[in-house]
C-alpha cells in the first residue's frame, strides 16, 4: 500500500463523522482541522498535540494565519505548480480570506474528503469553485519520500 493509499483509506474511515466545532473524534465529531489532526495521528502514529483556540467565523481574517501556523511545522509544503495527488492536505481561502479558512484531504486529483458543516465528513468533487479558492497544499512527512507532491 502506498502512502497515498494509506492516507486515503484513513480519510475514508472518517466518512459520516458528524460536524462538531473543535472536536477530533472519529465517528463522534470533528471540524475540518479535527479531521486533519485525526489523520495525523493515524498516519504518523503520534498525537497531533494541542491547538490554540481559534475563531471559526468566516469573517475573521486572522484564522488563515492560525491554520497555516498549525500546519506548517508538521507538514511539508507542496509547490503550487505541482499536481494535486491523493494524500495532500488542501487549504482553501473562503469569503475573501487571504490564506486558509477550510481544510480537506485529497483522495485523487478531482476528489476530496472534508468536514463540512452541517453535513459532517463527506467525500466530494474538487470543483472549479473549490480550485479557485485553493491557497496552499501540504503533505504528510514520510521517511524516505523525497517528493511528496508527486507521490501517488
Amino acid at each position: 500500500m502506498t502512502h497515498a493509499d494509506q492516507v486515503t483509506s484513513f480519510a475514508r474511515s472518517w466518512l459520516g463523522t458528524p460536524f462538531v466545532n473543535g472536536a477530533c473524534a472519529i465517528g463522534y465529531g470533528c471540524d475540518c482541522l479535527g479531521l486533519i489532526r485525526g489523520l495525523w495521528a493515524q498516519v504518523t502514529g503520534r498525537p497531533f498535540g494541542s491547538v490554540p483556540p481559534y475563531d471559526v467565523g468566516m469573517r475573521q481574517g486572522a484564522a488563515h494565519d492560525h491554520l497555516l501556523a498549525v500546519l506548517s511545522p508538521r507538514f511539508i509544503a507542496v509547490p503550487q505548480a505541482a499536481p494535486i495527488v491523493a494524500g495532500q492536505i488542501l487549504v482553501f481561502a473562503l469569503r475573501g480570506a487571504a490564506g486558509g479558512k477550510h481544510l480537506a484531504v485529497s483522495v485523487g486529483a478531482a476528489r476530496m474528503i472534508h468536514a463540512y458543516a452541517p453535513y459532517g465528513v463527506v467525500e466530494t468533487s474538487v470543483s472549479d469553485a473549490w480550485l479557485a479558492r485553493l491557497s496552499h497544499r501540504f503533505c504528510f512527512p514520510v521517511a524516505g519520500l523525497d517528493d511528496c507532491s508527486m507521490e501517488g
